[in-house]
Parts: structure tokens; sequence; C-alpha cells
């Protein structure tokens, strides 16, 4: 992400927080409360430390337009039965068409041997995560990390900087294939 998205994303956080301390204030009034009861509405205060479900509120309207190349893989199929595989490490895998989504701007690409990049080919390219290794029926319920993934590299940057989210999820989570350094 640029520099200024992320300048534009902290302020948004920042502008969140500031509202539900704001909240918060008034909530401790007991006339708002009363006023609060009267209409239906929720008197509960608001969390000011949970970046992330802020994150994951502002990040449903945030564009990112320049990436940082990092992808995990969401599925993979066997062209032939169209069903899905189970996750692999190998450059070898079975699979013939392969899907992956970008961290930041949620872009998807899908690789073909008959049309396309390669999934090898795009693998080298990129940076690919396996996060679970999961087979599809663990993908539909784990998203096979992809949120994981995505919310860590949103939080870390947010906090301190995307340099060190990069370097944050590369430890935290394996890389697709044997043959990456």
């Amino acid at each position: 992400m640029r520099k200024n998205e992320l300048t534009q994303l902290r302020r948004q956080v920042n502008a969140e927080i500031a509202r539900r301390e704001k909240i918060n204030q008034y909530l401790e009034s007991k006339d708002v409360l009363e006023y609060i009861k009267l209409i239906g509405g929720s008197t509960q205060k608001k969390d000011l430390e949970n970046v992330r479900e802020m994150l994951l509120e502002i990040l449903k309207n945030f564009q990112v337009k320049e990436t940082n190349g990092i992808y995990v893989c969401t599925k993979a199929y066997d062209e032939d039965s169209h069903a899905p595989l189970v996750y692999y490490r190998q450059p070898d895998s079975s699979a013939d068409r392969k899907c992956y989504m970008d961290i930041e701007s949620k872009k998807e690409v899908t690789t073909n041997w008959i049309y396309g990049p390669s999934a090898l080919d795009f693998e080298r390219s990129y940076i690919v995560l396996n996060p679970f290794n999961a087979s599809y029926k663990d993908q539909e319920i784990k998203e096979n990390g992809f949120e994981d993934v995505r919310m860590d590299f949103f939080e870390e940057s947010y906090r301190h900087g995307q340099d060190r989210a990069v370097q944050m999820i590369l430890k935290k989570y394996p890389r697709i294939g044997s043959y990456h350094s």
C-alpha cells in the first residue's frame, strides 16, 4: 500500500477512536443514558483498544491501489473433475487451477496451465502464503487463513508500519512451495 494510503488508514482509525471516546463521554451522562434507553439504543461503552475490530469496519470501504504483492492461496481445482483439491506445499501439485487473493486489495488471480500464468510461475513471482494448509472444507470454515493474514498485516501496519508488517507475516505464515528461499 502506498504511504499516503497508510496515512489515510491511520487517520480513519484515529478518527474512529476519537468518535468512540466521545460516545463513551456522552454515555457517562444520566440524561443521555435515559434518552438512549427510551429510544431502545445501546448504552454499552465502546471499546477503544480493539483496533482490529475498527480496521474490519474501515477496510470494507477502503481501497488499496498499490500492494506489496503478497497473496494467499484460497482454492485449488482439478480441471477434469472440477473438484476442489486438498491444499499443497509442493510445486508439483496436481492442481490444474489455483486461486490467489491479494491481502491488501483483495484482488483475485486465477492460474491455469492452459491460459494465463501457470501456478508455478505465479508462485515464483509473488509471495504466496498458505497459512493453514487446509482442505477445501476447512477453507470454507477458516477461509484458509486469508482474513487472519490480512488483518494481521493491516493491524501491524497501523501500529508499526508496513515494513514491519511484511516481516511479521512472513515469519508467522508459511509460504507455498519448497522452492522459495
